[in-house]
């Protein structure tokens, strides 16, 4: 087993607000799949406080505007998000490295109300199936927190149900329980799955068509057998007739 390293070049910016982090995040993402800057904080924000109903989000913030759950941007924009709670329960490690594997980049959400990125790993990746905590290792996850960018180093260790974060206002590395990741596909990929449906749906009607086809034809050589089968009885009928009358 080897050390590897793997990171993905994602922008890295300071959240605009106080509770602006899923909007940063979203932000990175969303540039990072389009290879440009297509988006930012402002227009973020600004469709979630024109399209998503109050209440379906977090509480209202002071200043009027709304700390979202991303999974509504990320359906918007075509990414097919799927969650996966974690209360209590330490990151889907090979989960998690496919994803980076595949350069999707995963969101975190901890606390319940801070959302944070994880764009990379680092170390000897540990063995598929159940990990004791007690196992010792140096495998973690590169994480890009809104509130610190330029923190290249900062990391959450594979087995962890908690995150250190500065987001809370004067404090510093405080232990965040660790609520869940989201699981994002690239917009551009989006298609694939409905084609292969597609595809797999032509299949079916085509196999159907060929098998309603096939049972006309095996009907309709029964139905000429049988007419020549009693075509032939009766002139073998006939001709038998015939002869008698003959005699």
């Amino acid at each position: 087993m080897s050390f590897v390293t793997k990171k993905l070049e994602i922008t890295r910016n300071n959240q605009e607000k106080s509770n602006f982090c899923y909007a940063a995040v979203l932000e990175s993402m969303i540039n990072f799949y389009a290879k440009k800057t297509e988006t930012n904080q402002t227009e973020i924000c600004k469709y979630y406080t024109e399209n998503v109903p109050i209440g379906k989000g977090d509480k209202p913030a002071n200043d009027g505007s709304y700390k979202q759950d991303p999974i509504y941007y990320l359906e918007h924009r075509g990414m097919h998000a799927k969650t996966i709670p974690l209360e209590g329960i330490s990151l889907p490690v090979h989960i998690i490295i496919k994803e980076i594997d595949l350069e999707h980049p995963v969101i975190m959400k901890v606390d319940n109300a801070h959302y944070v990125m994880i764009y990379g790993y680092e170390g000897v990746i540990p063995p598929e199936g159940r990990i004791p905590r007690s196992m010792k290792t140096n495998f973690k996850f590169f994480v890009y927190d809104p509130v610190t960018p330029d923190d290249i180093n900062n990391s959450v260790d594979f087995l962890a149900t908690t995150y250190k974060s500065d987001y809370e206002p004067g404090k510093k590395g405080v232990d965040l329980q660790i609520n869940g990741v989201y699981l994002t596909k690239n917009p551009t990929d989006g298609g694939g799955n409905k084609r292969r449906r597609t595809i797999t749906k032509r299949r079916r009607r085509t196999t159907t068509k060929q098998r309603r086809n096939k049972r006309r034809s095996t009907t309709k050589r029964r139905s000429t057998t049988k007419r020549r089968s009693t075509t032939k009885r009766r002139s073998t009928t006939k001709r038998r007739s015939t002869t008698k009358g003959r005699k």
